[in-house]
């Protein structure tokens, strides 16, 4: 379970310096991340293997500290999500 986490885990990089982690909730590129730490500038994300691609902000939530990213890619590997019980 750890292991499919990691995989569903990117590290978020703007300007050339890492700013926060990321969760990818799409195979196609959606990912939500916190929002304080995304400022004006280039944004690039890094998968588990190492892949890279840039993205934009779709939408940010000051109020929850959310943004949701999308990049142009594919076959990412998504969260997996359950219910608490």
């Amino acid at each position: 379970a750890l292991n499919d986490a990691a995989k569903s885990t990117v590290r978020i990089t703007q300007d050339g310096k890492d700013i926060a982690l990321g969760t990818v909730i799409t195979s196609d590129g959606y990912i939500i991340t916190k929002a304080s730490e995304l400022k004006s500038g280039k944004i690039t994300v890094r998968t588990f293997d190492k892949d890279e691609f840039d993205v934009e902000v779709i939408n940010k939530n000051e109020s929850y500290d959310l943004a949701m990213l999308k990049g142009k890619a594919t076959d990412l590997v998504p969260v997996k999500w359950s219910l608490s019980k």
